[in-house]
């Protein structure tokens, strides 16, 4: 992912702090492209009430947004502006 938790986009102040990724189990329907897309391993699928739903795991997520913006039923969210942050990050370069 493009993200190496150099933690540039706070001390930029393009974002006050790295956020928090929640996945909405009843919306992911464990297609899997969140774990495709991610580098760090963080996304799991695990069994849920519905069949697979992915799980994000807190202490390899980098907050880098690859899976918010690749999940196709949106079930992946944050509530910061992370992917709008990402793309800031990006024109700025």
């Amino acid at each position: 992912g493009p993200c190496k938790s150099c933690k540039a986009c706070v001390e930029l102040e393009l974002q006050p702090e790295l956020p928090e990724i929640e996945v909405t189990e009843d919306l992911c329907s464990g297609c899997g492209v969140c774990v495709a897309v991610c580098g760090y391993d963080a996304p799991k699928l695990e069994k849920s009430d519905k069949g697979l739903a992915a799980v994000i795991d807190d202490l390899k997520c980098k907050r880098c947004g690859l899976c918010v913006s690749a999940c196709p039923a949106g079930a992946i969210t944050t509530t910061d502006g992370l992917v709008e942050a990402t793309a800031n990050i990006y024109a700025a370069l």
